[in-house]
């Protein structure tokens, strides 16, 4: 009889984002609602598409100067270049000074992960800061990557309601050099609730 190979290896714990969805799945209520991922759905709780995300695929599909070509290791650079513009504006001054370099990655996942590589690889960091309320894979994925320390910033208030911007600033004013600060400024997971421009401008 031939050796099991992986027999040693032990499931992983399960997220509580996957229980979540289990129960989800099995609550057989005519009237739940999936609020696990930041998705839009129909009323018949199936994914709703954007019609311009629909107008496009087939714009593409009949589109004979597209192809199936491997892209080069770091994605496809227009793609990632107009994604930079949109998000900082073409006028921005790290633009102009050359300061930004952007690439394509698998998933928000994949990107936190090769962000998490090239900090702790390259530069030797250690120590990171993440919202109280985040998604849970993201102290892994750190900590898959060498980081040792992970800590936490306040972010979300039960008693108002919206971001804690003073608990905010006085954790991270208490972050030591080099410590790398997790931020999600648009569609904040899984609070919902984005920083203005005038906590943005006070977290500088």
């Amino acid at each position: 009889m031939s050796k099991r190979r992986f027999g040693h290896v032990k499931p992983v714990e399960k997220m509580e984002i996957q229980y979540l969805r289990e129960e989800f799945r099995d609550d057989e209520s005519e009237v739940k609602v999936d609020l696990i991922c930041g998705v839009y759905r129909t009323e018949e709780n199936e994914p709703w598409v954007l019609p311009v995300v629909r107008r496009v695929e087939k714009e593409m599909a009949d589109d004979v100067t597209l192809d199936h070509e491997y892209l080069w290791f770091l994605g496809l650079d227009e793609f990632s270049q107009a994604a930079t513009k949109l998000i900082l504006g073409p006028q921005s001054s790290l633009l102009q000074q050359d300061r930004v370099v952007s690439i394509q990655t698998l998933s928000g996942t994949g990107a936190v992960r090769v962000g998490a590589d090239l900090l702790a690889r390259t530069l030797g960091y250690d120590t990171v800061y993440i919202s109280v309320q985040s998604w849970d894979n993201h102290e892994r994925v750190f900590r898959m990557a060498g980081f040792t320390t992970v800590l936490n910033y306040r972010y979300w208030s039960d008693v108002t309601k919206s971001l804690d911007i003073t608990g905010l600033l006085e954790d991270l004013s208490k972050a030591p050099e080099n410590a790398v600060v997790v931020l999600q400024p648009s569609a904040h997971n899984p609070t919902g609730c984005d920083p203005s421009q005038g906590a943005m401008g006070q977290d500088r």
